[in-house]
């Protein structure tokens, strides 16, 4: 799988309300650290296929951004059954990610 842009709120509440786990990049285009984590997320989300990988652009849809407090970019927050659980802000690598995610699926994904 690999990781998917939100083009609305609404598709992104979509992805909220159905998805159990969801990994979510917030981000701009001119930011030069949230391109440097876009290997790092795809390359993931090939590996874990039973999480989500989102990337919301606060630029086109700064109310979803703002609903969740994102001040840094990049920030990257994990969602647990709708609802905002842990994030990241800034550079992070792909070892912190995987982590995570495995904190919340420890025997499911190995």
């Amino acid at each position: 799988m690999s990781v998917k842009s939100i083009r609305n709120i609404d598709e992104f509440n979509e992805y909220l309300l159905n998805d159990k786990f969801l990994v979510v990049d917030f981000r701009a285009p001119w930011c030069a650290p949230c391109k440097q984590l876009d290997p790092i997320l795809e390359e993931i989300s090939k590996r874990y296929k039973e999480v989500l990988f989102l990337k919301v652009n606060v630029k086109e849809l700064p109310l979803i951004g703002a609903k969740y407090f994102v001040k840094s970019l990049p920030t990257v927050i994990f969602f647990v059954d709708g609802k905002a659980d842990s994030s990241f802000t800034g550079t992070v690598n792909k070892r912190m990610i995987e982590k995570k995610i495995l904190s919340f699926f420890p025997f499911s994904l190995l």
